[in-house]
């Protein structure tokens, strides 16, 4: 409801009464009524139009004079009665604009709303498009359009992919025992496994050393529980005492059993004159932890001894 003044100062109150039928009166000066409502509320809302007029419109107006009557905006009381009763007239005259229309001028009312409705919806659509378009912007802290400067700076951070820049640890798979030897193994794995021993043809090995012997050991499992050979050798020497001489080795490692081999033989004669440095008088003991032999030497020599076995 819109009411105007002197002064073309305008107050507009709204009605809705259901989602489905709404009114609107405007009047001014010369009471002038404009209509806006559903086809079916024309034909059948006359009694809530009087309804309307007792429960909402009087109370407002009533109201209004209370608001107004102090008020310099309308400084007469009888100017606002004169605002209330004009309010009254026009309330009338849309009753009787309602009962007096037509079909057609109910379709064209009808068309009318629909068009306006739909101008509002339209509208309303296009904002909350534009105000989502916003938002969504905003979040992904990017425009909607990406110009090309823009893609080569994002692409230009990214790792060349004919060169990438690779970091940490490599986590290449490592073969288990007796896997191809064409399965790959990081540096890692393999630097592992040659400080466990591990040789060219899939056994581990330990080497044992003393001042004057070497012990070198093969094992079929990294546990080292497995012997599958063992080789020792050493050096001794010993002074000229004209005589023969008991001399006795202990290994650096015990053999499994009495099943190895042994080898002894001369390396040097500290005299100089061969076939006279000493005489081979055989095996005096054999044992798995060492081996005793005679030795007859008339000058200071040096032999060296292998044995070799499990």
């Amino acid at each position: 409801m819109t009411i105007t003044n002197e002064a073309d100062t305008v107050r507009q109150i709204n009605v809705v009464l259901e989602p489905s039928k709404s009114l609107e009166v405007s009047f001014y000066k010369n009471s002038r009524a404009d209509i806006t409502m559903s086809c079916t509320y024309i034909k059948s809302g006359q009694q809530e139009i009087q309804d309307y007029t007792d429960k909402v419109c009087k109370p407002d107006m009533d109201n209004y004079i209370t608001e107004k009557a102090d008020n310099t905006f309308l400084p007469l009381l009888k100017e606002v009665q004169n605002y209330a009763r004009s309010a009254k007239d026009s309330v009338r005259e849309c009753k009787d604009i309602v009962s007096g229309l037509n079909m057609e001028d109910i379709i064209a009312i009808e068309a009318n709303s629909r068009s306006e409705a739909d101008k509002a919806i339209e509208a309303s659509l296009d904002a909350a498009r534009q105000e989502l378009d916003g938002k969504i912007a905003a979040k992904a802290d990017k425009t909607a359009v990406y110009s090309k400067g823009e893609n080569d700076l994002q692409l230009a951070a990214k790792a060349d992919l004919e060169s990438p820049q690779f970091s940490g640890t490599p986590t290449v798979p490592t073969p288990g025992e007796g896997a191809s030897e064409l399965q790959s193994a990081n540096l890692a794995a393999v630097k592992n496994k040659i400080a466990a021993g591990l040789s060219i043809n899939g056994l581990y090995q330990t080497i044992t050393v003393s001042s004057t012997q070497w012990c070198r050991q093969w094992f079929s499992d990294e546990a080292k529980t497995r012997r599958v050979w063992m080789e020792q050798w050493g050096k001794l020497v010993k002074n000229s005492n004209g005589g023969v001489n008991d001399y006795s080795i202990t290994y650096l490692v015990p053999f499994s059993s009495l099943d190895y081999y042994f080898n002894r033989g001369q390396e040097h004669c500290y005299a100089g004159v061969i076939g006279t440095c000493y005489a081979w008088n055989g095996y005096y003991q054999k044992k798995t932890t060492g081996i005793r032999y005679l030795i007859d030497n008339d000058h200071a020599v040096t032999s060296f001894w292998f044995a070799c076995g499990k």
